[in-house]
């Protein structure tokens, strides 16, 4: 080896004697970088980024023909039914996300059906009350 390479090597090796600190350092934060890097990879593969597909507008469609149908392996989640007297039961009403929307597969779709039957309402059993029994009832407030 030359005499220059020996001096630049002792002035290394007698820098790093001298200040341990800068060399834990650098290893510190080289480890920080390369965790980094695992991490920003690892979320990458699992977030699925960039594979998104447009929801598809399922508004007056069927729910049995939805979920017959359901190429995006969407997780249909029924919000609310209501009864509309004339409207078969089971047509899709809403939908949240709006159709066109990007989404992943596998997403929860929220919709809003029509309700086969209306609901039925429970009254309470009375026989004819007594006059004195109306007049309260019927009294202005």
């Amino acid at each position: 080896m030359s005499s220059y390479c020996l001096h630049y090597h002792y002035i290394k090796m007698s820098f790093i004697k001298k200040y341990p600190v800068v060399l834990h350092l650098l290893a510190m934060l080289g480890i920080s970088l390369g965790i980094l890097m695992i991490v920003f990879i690892v979320i990458k593969i699992y977030a699925r980024q960039g594979k998104e597909y447009e929801l598809p507008d399922v508004v007056g469609t069927n729910i049995a023909d939805l979920r017959a149908d359901n190429p995006l392996g969407l997780d249909v989640v029924i919000l609310d039914s209501i009864f509309r007297p004339g409207v078969e039961g089971g047509q899709i009403l809403t939908q949240d996300p709006k159709g066109g929307t990007a989404v992943k597969r596998g997403r929860k779709l929220y919709i809003t059906i029509t309700a086969y039957t209306a609901e039925a309402s429970v009254l309470p059993h009375r026989t004819a009350p007594h006059i004195p029994e109306l007049r309260f009832l019927l009294r202005p407030p």
